[in-house]
């Protein structure tokens, strides 16, 4: 949700391993080789021709109360090692891999400042992701700040971001994506907090922003929920920066895009080369679809969209691909938030 300022946020598992640590790879976890410290779990993650395998080592043994603690080793280095020399405390991971009584794997990294839960369905699919901050702040070390505020005007959203470095500051205003829903609530502390949902690709996230002064929010958590494929032959890919109008007559269509800014692009009309049709999925799910198919030689393609109020709404790319699953990329729509499926 680059509008509501997550792209300053590296958060979301294994961060450090690319591309793999993702809900389209697989995931095993093996048995670890003992109970004891010195003992290893290996982790494979693949993702289409690629493998990444992961040794963490026990460094910490479980007791009656908490799970065994891993670390992830250097050639050589001991538990504690980089700890004990520079100050440095290393990221921790624990595991539990009969977690609800179910075969899913949680797994909890322990950050500085932060703890990360990360669970995998059936051990092999990354299903969740929660990233919490142990004391929300609006520091960024470095002397500088970086904070938010939100205000609303006629049912409309601003959020507005505050960056300090040394005696500079900068404020602009943010845009929020058109399919975040927002909320406003008390923590059980007593704390104000924001909450901004959308849809990213095939993810539903959740922000959570605390008040640590007045008129200034700090990131607390952010909540990457993968929604499942199940047995669609297309993944939701949900687009919001992809949007239009489109009016299908009995003669031409005319598409209207539109931006990210509910500002109306130029219209124009669809070529030969590029057709869009009303598509209708054996799924029931209200509003209404229309598919876009683009050839170019003898390459085609097709793009799937979406819009919830029906044939005059804005439409949203929901889905792309050589040949598009509409029913279970229905489906999967399905399982969003009621609120934010709205604003599609």
């Amino acid at each position: 949700m680059v509008s509501c300022g997550s792209g300053s946020f590296g958060f979301g598992g294994f961060g450090g391993f690319g591309p793999l640590g993702d809900s389209a790879a697989t995931y095993s976890f093996a048995a670890p080789t003992g109970t004891s410290v010195g003992s290893t779990l290996t982790e494979t993650i693949t993702s289409g021709s690629w493998t990444e395998t992961i040794i963490y080592t026990e460094v910490t043994a479980a007791t009656a109360t908490t799970a065994a603690q891993f670390e992830i080793l250097r050639s050589g280095a001991s538990a504690g090692s980089v700890s004990s020399s520079s100050g440095y405390t290393p990221t921790t991971y624990a595991f539990d891999e009969s977690a609800n009584g179910t075969t899913n794997v949680i797994e909890t990294i322990t950050h500085t400042g932060s703890t990360e839960t990360m669970t995998y369905t059936g051990g092999t699919t990354l299903s969740d992701d929660l990233v919490t901050i142990t004391t929300p702040s609006t520091s960024t070390g470095h002397n500088g700040t970086l904070s938010y505020d939100f205000t609303t005007s006629g049912g409309t959203v601003t959020e507005t971001e505050t960056f300090t470095s040394g005696n500079n500051s900068y404020t602009h205003t943010v845009t929020p994506d058109p399919t975040t829903v927002f909320a406003t609530a008390t923590s059980s502390g007593g704390t104000p907090e924001e909450t901004l949902t959308t849809v990213q690709g095939d993810a539903i996230v959740t922000q959570t922003y605390s008040q640590v002064a007045s008129g200034s929010y700090a990131l607390a958590s952010t909540n990457t929920a993968y929604i499942a494929q199940g047995s669609a032959t297309t993944a939701l890919d949900v687009n919001s920066g992809d949007r239009a109008e489109i009016t299908i007559g009995a003669s031409s269509t005319t598409i209207t895009p539109v931006n990210a800014l509910d500002t109306t692009g130029k219209s124009f009309t669809a070529s030969s080369e590029t057709t869009f049709a009303v598509v209708t999925p054996t799924t029931t799910l209200a509003g209404s679809f229309v598919e876009e198919t683009a050839t170019f030689g003898s390459h085609t393609s097709e793009t799937l969209f979406y819009s919830a109020t029906g044939t005059a709404g804005v439409y949203t790319e929901v889905a792309h691909g050589s040949s598009i699953d509409v029913s279970g990329v229905a489906t999967q729509l399905a399982s969003l938030p009621s609120a934010v499926l709205a604003l599609l």
